[in-house]
């Protein structure tokens, strides 16, 4: 399996993108389209508030056959009445005549300022524009399309062979603020958009995918905010000509590792461009009682304003990381616990150890640091990624309308 930190087109795929004119400056409309209906799987935000395009795609997704995507950034389209609504259909109707596929084969989704309507007229007219450029070529362009508060474009490929066939799976994604993903089947907090020409069954897709999910977008946060609008997107239009895959596959497997390199890596690289981030933390919680106490330990300390800001001020204040887990509903005992940051013990039995301030201080300068808290009751594990908060954090998001 190798893989390439660009997008690669899976055959049969096609992108584009425009400046419509929502964002100030940039492309903020793309289009992404398979030359035949996909198989699929769609998640979609927790959040109460949902947006139009979220309701829209909802519907649509039920017929389980994607062939297109187009997607605006700048505007959420979100708390925007039946006016929303209407102008969503209409960027899926729009799409579907221009490409000559049915409406319900479009999914649609916006991400960007909440409450304002769209220009729909400009909307309309790149979107007829864009659907007659089309190119294999063009996945970037929409990578960058996609980007609000991000200093990055997210993309990943991955290639490896199956029955003799090349299959290429790549991704986008967007997100840098509002990252805080509660995911279950058809749930997420992000805007990813998976792309393969793999013939796999729908049935698979669904028996591999949250596990997955659950181990890369599932365990990341910047600030802990769930946004109105966004979703991951997977499609695969089977182009590629290898034997289906089904759930008992012999290559379930590589298939899987596949989905998830791409999957981490997306994740990985959202978590990097959290909005003012100066450090990359992995929190790793050990010996909880099951898995789930772990994940509630580790996401409270993930999300502590103090941890991040600690870490921000390159700060030991390892109380805090042992608060956070306090608060977080998992039950252990605290005389017992032990916390590392980069192999470096600095809590044994409960209690500080004495450290050589010469080993800590070039840890807590380090870009990428490793908390590892052992809770000493069981086996339950989990992981979280997450960022310092900055002051830059509170400058955008003070200046940035959501």
């Amino acid at each position: 399996m190798e893989v390439f930190n660009r997008f690669i087109a899976p055959k049969g795929f096609k992108f584009g993108a425009a400046i419509v004119g929502i964002k100030t400056n940039g492309k903020d409309l793309g289009l992404m389209f398979s030359d035949q209906p996909c198989k699929s799987a769609v998640f979609f935000t927790t959040n109460k508030v949902q947006a139009a395009p979220v309701q829209v795609s909802k519907e649509h997704q039920k017929a389980m056959m994607p062939q297109a995507i187009v997607v605006n950034s700048g505007n959420a389209n979100a708390a925007t009445g039946k006016k929303g609504l209407k102008d969503a259909t209409k960027m899926a109707q729009t799409t579907a005549k221009s490409l000559g596929i049915d409406e319900k084969s479009v999914l649609v989704a916006s991400t960007g300022l909440i409450g304002e309507k769209l220009p729909m007229k400009k909307v309309e007219d790149s979107i007829k524009k864009v659907a007659k450029e089309l190119s294999f070529a063009k996945g970037a362009d929409v990578a960058q399309a996609i980007m609000t508060t991000d200093k990055a474009t997210k993309q990943v490929s991955v290639q490896f062979d199956l029955d003799g066939k090349l299959i290429t799976l790549s991704g986008i994604a967007k997100g840098s603020g509002m990252i805080a993903p509660k995911m279950m089947i058809n749930e997420a907090t992000m805007l990813a958009f998976i792309f393969t020409d793999l013939r796999i069954s729908q049935k698979t897709l669904y028996k591999i995918l949250p596990e997955i999910n659950e181990k890369t977008f599932n365990s990341i946060t910047v600030d802990g905010d769930t946004s109105t609008n966004d979703m991951v997107v997977i499609c695969a239009n089977s182009i590629a000509g290898n034997k289906k895959i089904g759930p008992q596959d012999k290559n379930l497997k590589t298939v899987a590792k596949a989905f998830e390199t791409v999957f981490s890596s997306l994740a990985k690289q959202i978590v990097k461009d959290g909005e003012g981030a100066s450090k990359l933390l992995e929190i790793k919680v050990k010996g909880a009682n099951n898995d789930e106490e772990a994940n509630m330990a580790a996401y409270a300390i993930a999300n502590s304003n103090l941890v991040k800001t600690a870490f921000f001020g390159e700060r030991a204040n390892w109380g805090r990381i042992l608060a956070a887990a306090g608060y977080s509903g998992a039950e252990f005992d605290p005389q017992k616990v032990s916390l590392k940051f980069n192999g470096l013990e600095l809590v044994k039995g409960g209690v500080a150890v004495k450290v050589d301030k010469r080993k800590l201080k070039p840890i807590m300068q380090k870009y990428n640091i490793k908390v590892e808290l052992d809770l000493k009751q069981g086996k339950g594990k989990a992981s979280y990624k997450t960022t310092d908060l900055t002051s830059e954090y509170i400058k955008i998001n003070a200046e940035h309308r959501t």
